[in-house]
């Protein structure tokens, strides 16, 4: 009886050990459904890039370099800011390029450290893993994929993108098919396991389909940096040759603006690799309520998106304000944060003014 009583038991045990195993396992794989299979970006390089009347240019969004589109369907990418606390401490948290309002909007966040050194050559071998490295997996979860567990039975297919050079953009590609929209996010890590989400949401439909190959050929040729250095100074040597009192004076209506949107999108570049300079929110407000104020006032339309962007510029100007708000007063900053605030609020409260004038 004593030996049926301990083999039982024996038994007892491995039936909890592997119950509770697979239950472990479920869990945790839970958001891995599928296995990840391998995706292999186009090179195709613009021929025109950063020339005078280009329809691309050289920008930076934290560790990747590379050309972005200044187009899309014929109307200028204009981007967006929503407040969230980050800065100066901090990466901005998100930010947005409108590619068609609707249709095409791509959501940049701010770089991550999901595990420190744990490079793209690691995350490879384990996110091919199907049935292992389950906790990478939950940490890359928990800091990457958070928001996108309750897509869990829409997504379609987990994929690892690679371009062919050394310094190309590798990572994860999650593919998630809503009823009306396709929404790809792509994390995109460094060498140093630093990470970053470009999520795109596009509607089934032509423009959302001519979005997704552009931002591939985006994402084929980014360049991904060890560390901020090289794009810092990218950026920084571009926005030195901006003159905006050169800008004011184009005669051409619609070039004059395409331009205050390149140096918008300049500025928001600046502050994706170097949110700790109170300079960039303020002339970024500064561009933001030159362009808005002119367009209620000419009362012409240039592009057929514009009314989305005068839209929106009351929430980025609040944005802006915000992130100054939220640097220190410190004896280095104190001054500078001051007169930026109050310049700011100025711009606001003109720009609600030119909009109600224009109202009646």
């Amino acid at each position: 009886m004593f030996q049926f009583n301990r083999k039982l038991n024996i038994f007892l045990i491995f039936c909890v050990l592997i119950f509770g195993g697979s239950w472990w396992l479920r869990a945790h794989r839970s958001f891995f459904q599928l296995p990840v299979t391998i995706e292999t970006l186009s090179t195709e390089f613009p021929s025109d890039l950063d020339r005078e009347g280009s329809n691309w240019t050289t920008l930076t969004f934290g560790y990747h370099l590379g050309p972005w589109p200044l187009q899309f369907k014929g109307d200028p990418i204009i981007m967006s800011l929503e407040y969230q606390k980050g800065p100066p401490l901090k990466f901005i948290p998100k930010m947005k390029q409108i590619w068609s309002p609707g249709e095409a909007e791509l959501t940049i966040e701010g770089p991550r450290t999901p595990i420190p050194n744990f490079d793209e050559v690691r995350w490879k071998a384990c996110l091919m893993s199907y049935a292992f490295c389950l906790s990478e997996k939950q940490k890359l979860v928990i800091g990457s994929l958070k928001d996108f567990e309750i897509y869990k039975k829409q997504i379609r297919s987990f994929t690892w993108f690679e371009g062919p050079g050394a310094f190309s953009a590798r990572g994860l590609h999650i593919k998630v098919e809503l009823e009306n929209d396709w929404i790809d996010r792509y994390i995109v890590f460094t060498d140093h396991g630093n990470s970053q989400n470009f999520t795109l949401k596009t509607a089934k439909n032509d423009t959302g389909q001519a979005a997704r190959d552009l931002f591939l050929k985006v994402l084929g040729n980014m360049t991904v940096k060890s560390d901020l250095t090289e794009p810092r100074t990218w950026i920084l040597k571009q926005l030195q040759g901006v003159q905006l009192e050169k800008v004011r004076t184009i005669t051409d209506a619609k070039l004059r603006y395409e331009q205050w949107i390149l140096v918008q999108n300049m500025l928001m570049s600046e502050l994706a690799v170097d949110p700790r300079s109170i300079a960039p929110y303020f002339h970024l407000a500064g561009v933001v309520h030159l362009m808005s104020v002119s367009l209620i006032k000419e009362k012409k339309t240039y592009f057929k998106n514009q009314e989305s962007w005068l839209i929106g510029t009351h929430a980025w100007l609040l944005a802006l304000i915000q992130f100054v708000k939220d640097f220190p007063d410190t004896e280095e900053t104190k001054a500078e944060k001051s007169a930026a605030l109050a310049n700011m609020e100025s711009l606001l409260e003109d720009f609600l003014l030119v909009k109600q004038k224009s109202s009646k």
